[in-house]
């Protein structure tokens, strides 16, 4: 009885550490360097900086709703950080080259480039991510987090903003930021 309860326990033992993913995510990656002096991490509600009227569209007031938080990460280079930018930029490369990230666009080259891709469904996104690299300047990772975003609708949103249809509400925004530099002064 004792040898059974004993497989038993090794066969469970063994399910769960094939089940562990020791892939790279890139939520850890957020985590791993929130408190690095190299970086700037900054998480902002989207009710923080985006406002919308009561005369949009439904559509465009359900893709507005479904942004739940954006989280960036910076990795500004100021010559003594300059040795980590080409590892921590191909570390970010490889997590987000997974398949689980579905391209949207890949602009520029090695040294300096754009890269945007999201995890979950065409209409039901539920991160959008927009990574940017310049060799001379650093690196910039946003994490747009929601529930069922729509890639269309997320476009149709960035086209409304450039025609005045959202405001940002860059004064709270702005603050925000006064805020966090107060704080690491």
């Amino acid at each position: 009885m004792k040898s059974i309860f004993q497989i038993f326990f090794l066969l469970i033992l063994g399910v769960q550490f094939s089940g562990c993913n020791q892939e790279p995510t890139l939520q850890k990656y957020f985590v791993n360097h929130q408190n690095n002096e190299n970086y700037v991490m900054v998480d902002l509600p989207a009710g923080m900086f985006l406002s919308f009227n009561d005369e949009l569209a439904n559509a465009d007031q359900e893709a507005i709703e479904s942004i739940k938080k954006v989280s960036v990460l910076a990795y500004p280079l100021n010559g003594s950080n300059t040795a980590n930018y080409e590892s921590e930029v191909a570390v970010l490369n490889k997590i987000l080259s997974q398949e689980k990230y579905k391209l949207l666009m890949k602009i520029g080259n090695t040294t300096k480039g754009m890269r945007i891709a999201y995890l979950g469904e065409e209409k039901a996104i539920d991160e959008v991510v927009f990574f940017g690299n310049d060799s001379d300047k650093g690196f910039i990772v946003a994490r747009v987090l929601g529930e069922k975003m729509n890639v269309g609708e997320l476009m149709k949103l960035v086209g409304n903003l450039e025609n005045g249809d959202i405001k940002l509400n860059l004064k709270q925004f702005e603050s925000t930021l006064k805020k966090l530099d107060e704080i690491e002064s």
